[in-house]
């Protein structure tokens, strides 16, 4: 049973959502944030926007990146990181990337640039295996006034984006040279079947 669907003042985190009831039914006065009731509006709002979204949304909020994310997100991550991510800090719930993500979130966080990577190789550990990703995403400033930066937290859009980038015609070379008893290139064909008009590269090396 959610813990705070009582509270009227709390229609932002409204919905049937996994994340939204995940949400409502944390223990968010033992973390950084607190209780919902204090959340400044700036987080409230970027809250309620990434729960009425299908699309990965993921923020990071405060001086120790404290984490918040919708169900489309919640499917990039696997199941390990979902265990932990929510509320918690960004440097342990990215301990394995933080220090190729940490500098991008902190440029944010500091009242820097947004950022925009495409189809940047990030690998992740998922599933229970280490996993090459490619992404296309971006870092935007959340303002927020009681912030000392001015800046309360960092909102990430983000798609993973392997399937288009092997299939581009910048790396489908990258298929002709893989050979077919290659561990990535056959689970990337169980994935996803190479299109009829590649179907040759992906058995016949160059």
């Amino acid at each position: 049973m959610d813990s705070i669907t009582d509270i009227s003042d709390l229609h932002f985190l409204a919905g049937d959502s996994e994340m939204a009831r995940r949400i409502r039914a944390h223990d968010w006065p033992k973390t950084e944030l607190g209780p919902p009731q204090s959340w400044p509006q700036a987080l409230r709002t970027c809250v309620r926007l990434m729960l009425n979204t299908r699309h990965p949304v993921f923020i990071f909020w405060g001086v120790n990146a404290i984490c918040l994310y919708n169900d489309g997100y919640k499917q990039t991550i696997g199941p390990e990181r979902d265990a932990i991510a929510l509320g918690n800090p960004g440097a342990v719930v990215w301990a394995e990337i933080w220090d190729v993500i940490g500098p991008q979130v902190g440029q944010v966080l500091t009242g820097g640039e947004a950022t925009w990577y495409e189809n940047h190789l990030i690998p992740v550990t998922r599933h229970g295996e280490r996993q090459e990703a490619y992404w296309t995403y971006s870092y935007s400033p959340i303002d927020d006034e009681q912030s000392s930066t001015g800046i309360g937290g960092a909102l990430v859009l983000v798609s993973e984006t392997l399937r288009a980038f092997c299939f581009s015609s910048a790396n489908i070379q990258k298929w002709r040279a893989c050979a077919p008893s290659s561990t990535n290139c056959l689970a990337l064909s169980r994935l996803w079947p190479v299109p009829s008009s590649y179907s040759n590269m992906s058995t016949t090396p160059m």
